[in-house]
């Protein structure tokens, strides 16, 4: 690696840290029950079990992967990681607000008399939400896509494939990790 990408890696690295100490401090209950298991590493991996810290390092880890996976070189790399920062971002708070709005709809179903009003209401929210969100999500990926060539897109296309199927087992076990912390002996 070229000391460029170096300095790359690891100005994405603590950027991923800081965010996720700060997620885990949002995060983290206020005090902890005397005797209670604490979090901490899944199956001794050393990964974090905060499923959203988990998240945060994983997009920062699949950043870096990019520039190998794609073979962009320095400048491309240098226009392509604020694109893909902004793709990743705006898939997370499609995501975060999407599960926020989805909660109220669980909320307002359980009601012992669900009001059809408010059950209207947060449908039209989610639907807009819905509507709203593709499009900044689109915008984020075609600004992205533009940079790259066909078989760099192509490429894209399998790495993002590959790192979604990662994720989503790194975050299947960091919420199994998180059970398992929170049961009481």
């Amino acid at each position: 690696m070229t000391m460029q990408t170096w300095r790359t890696l690891t100005f994405v690295m603590g950027m991923a840290l800081c965010g996720a100490v700060g997620a885990a401090a949002q995060d983290a209950p206020q005090a902890p029950r005397p005797g209670a298991p604490q979090p901490g590493p899944i199956g001794g991996e050393g990964l974090p079990a905060n499923p959203n810290e988990v998240g945060r390092l994983f997009d920062a880890y699949a950043l870096v992967q990019a520039q190998e996976q794609l073979g962009l070189g320095e400048d491309e790399f240098a226009r392509f990681m604020p694109k893909f920062k902004t793709l990743i971002d705006a898939r997370r708070r499609q995501l975060q607000e999407r599960m926020r709005l989805m909660n109220g709809l669980v909320r307002l179903t359980r009601a012992a008399t669900p009001d059809d009003a408010a059950l209207r209401e947060q449908l039209r929210r989610l639907d807009e939400h819905d509507a709203s969100s593709m499009a900044d999500v689109r915008k984020a990926s075609d600004a992205l896509t533009s940079l790259l060539t066909p078989l760099q897109l192509a490429r894209f296309r399998v790495f993002e494939e590959q790192m979604e199927r990662r994720k989503l087992d790194l975050m299947t076990r960091a919420r199994q990790g998180l059970r398992r912390n929170q049961r009481v002996p």
